[in-house]
């Protein structure tokens, strides 16, 4: 019996902690950002990585329902949505539903979101749930640290049909990291802007606006502390000898309207001070040597490219002893092209971790990824880049280069404390691939890129031409800061994946068909005040005290020893 009491107990006290982790109605939420271009649409959101639950508030300048949820690159199909709204009458409803086609929702079997608030006034209806990262429901989308492609949807009543008008999808990574903050920034603190001013945009679908701008002329060493921010104990070091002087600013613009006549001034402001951090931080980039031994052939579903890092010879080159490094961030970069990509590390040959991966890369998003965790990388250890790369819209060869319409396989890790290293990539044995796919491959790798746009690229060549690449010797290219230029070879090592964590049961169970309200909805029983605003259900005061006392039944066996 006392077995038994104490199971229920732990039962009722890991289901008190679970709720205690989520977020509640309000709470402060650290993160935000609109969804339209309008700003109709707003989204503020917050998690927690140890109980693995997100918490969304959606906020929609409209009185009819309202939706967030979670899609794919290619279709609304199968994408998730929470959906939720007021009556005309102050009676709430919601819903944890996926879409069966682009326009049509179904409720899903299990109720995976928890409601937290659920408001509406004059203009606007306001929604906040919680759920958790991964669920047990199979409609559900992962909340990963991939990016993720949020979707929103609103109507202007209470009949919650899509409308594309109403619809709307922006990349996000919902699991970015903000750990550090300005409450201690120097008082010495000095900002400087880098930036380019009354820029006229060309009438053109695609301009790169590249300029070298200098650095802060200092007269001893200082640290630049953000312009994103650096974690605590670090900064980037200007001022030295060892340190850069000017910095090439590139802004990306996008003019597919071909509009004339508009004009930009925009750049970056960095913060820098004297009072000297404990480490200095450095970029190290690893991946694929970007030039044109680099290919991807046309029409492949998929295609993945692979670039070694070797460390064992960082120290020679270095001129100094390495200790470990600590990576923080990562800033992943393919062009068009790219799916996904990982940066993956090794030890004495056995694979220790993912450092860092986005499995469902946006060109249109790239920006630096803190780390949960500082990753250590010691001498002698391997990083491997891996890129997915998709060219069905292709009819030609894809060359690495730097035109967007070549492609990239690049990942910038910044790091702690800084070595005189600043690049270490690889690339495929060229004559070794050329002859895998039975064509005649010369001494000149060049030669051999010519003989390559000659293969008939069926599905069979295509995954041939993958396999040679990853089974090839790689040349391993290692760069100082000063320009020194070693190499050294490697094999391509396979990657272990990374097996998914348990999924999340959701408490809501199945709806069955008379629980749902005539419009498709479960009804859920939230008593409202005067301002439509629902007051959630507390824990009864019976639970409360049967808690109390289980704890103290269950401390006093611990002292008697039962």
């Amino acid at each position: 019996m006392a077995c038994v009491l104490f199971r229920l107990f732990l039962l009722l006290v890991l289901a008190a902690f679970s709720q205690g982790k989520r977020l509640g109605p309000t709470s402060p939420l650290r993160y935000s950002r609109f969804l339209d271009p309008s700003h109709a649409v707003f989204l503020r959101w917050d998690f927690d990585y140890e109980s693995e639950i997100i918490t969304f508030e959606l906020q929609v300048q409209t009185t009819g329902w309202i939706g967030l949820g979670i899609t794919d690159r290619y279709t609304f199909v199968g994408s998730d949505l929470v959906v939720g709204g007021v009556l005309p009458n102050g009676n709430v409803y919601f819903s944890d539903q996926h879409l069966l086609d682009e326009d049509t929702l179904e409720q899903d079997g299990s109720q995976d979101a928890e409601l937290l608030k659920l408001t509406e006034d004059s203009s606007s209806t306001t929604m906040r749930f919680s759920r958790p990262f991964r669920s047990c429901d199979p409609h559900d989308h992962d909340i990963t640290s991939d990016t993720m492609r949020v979707l929103a949807a609103y109507g202007l009543d209470d009949i919650p049909k899509m409308s594309r008008e109403h619809t709307f999808v922006k990349s996000i990574f919902l699991l970015q990291i903000l750990q550090y903050d300005d409450q201690d920034a120097p008082e010495d603190t000095i900002i400087h802007d880098l930036k380019i001013s009354n820029f006229l945009i060309p009438e053109d679908d695609t301009t790169y606006a590249c300029t070298f701008l200098p650095l802060p002329i200092v007269s001893k060493k200082h640290h630049i502390y953000k312009s994103y921010q650096f974690p605590d104990d670090v900064g980037i070091s200007i001022g030295t000898p060892f340190d850069p002087q000017w910095i090439r600013l590139e802004i990306h613009y996008s003019n597919f309207q071909n509009l004339p006549g508009i004009r930009d001034t925009s750049g970056m402001r960095l913060y820098y001070t004297s009072h000297l951090r404990k480490y200095d931080m450095g970029v190290l980039q690893l991946g694929i040597s970007v030039f044109p031994i680099h290919f991807i052939p046309p029409g492949a579903e998929a295609f993945l490219s692979y670039g070694l890092c070797k460390t064992d010879k960082f120290e020679e080159m270095n001129g100094a002893p390495v200790a470990d490094i600590y990576v923080s961030a990562c800033l992943l970069h393919t062009h068009l092209a790219g799916r996904s990509l990982q940066a993956v590390q090794y030890r004495n040959g056995t694979q220790l971790q993912v450092v860092c991966k986005d499995f469902s890369y946006d060109f249109n998003l790239q920006e630096s990824r803190d780390l949960p965790h500082p990753v250590v990388i010691k001498p002698g250890d391997e990083l491997l880049i891996e890129c997915h790369y998709q060219t069905l819209d292709r009819d030609f060869m894809t060359f690495g280069g730097a035109s967007t319409i070549n492609e990239m396989c690049l990942i910038f890790i910044f790091y702690y404390p800084r070595i005189n290293i600043s690049s270490c990539m690889g690339y495929p044995d060229i004559i070794y691939v050329t002859n895998e796919l039975g064509e005649e491959a010369s001494e000149n790798p060049m030669e051999n890129l010519m003989v390559l746009n000659n293969v008939e690229w069926t599905p069979e060549n295509i995954k041939k031409a993958e396999k040679a690449c990853k089974e090839s010797q790689q040349t391993v290219l290692i760069k100082t800061i000063d320009e020194e230029v070693e190499n050294t070879t490697g094999w391509i090592p396979d990657i272990i994946p990374t097996p998914r964590g348990s999924c999340l049961e959701s408490s809501g169970g199945k709806v069955e068909p008379q629980d749902k309200t005539p419009a498709g909805f479960r009804a859920v029983p939230l008593a409202l005040s005067g301002s439509h605003t629902p007051t959630l259900r507390h824990l009864p005061m019976v639970a409360v005290l049967f808690l109390q006392g289980s704890l103290s039944w269950f401390l006093a066996m611990l002292q008697t020893g039962v």
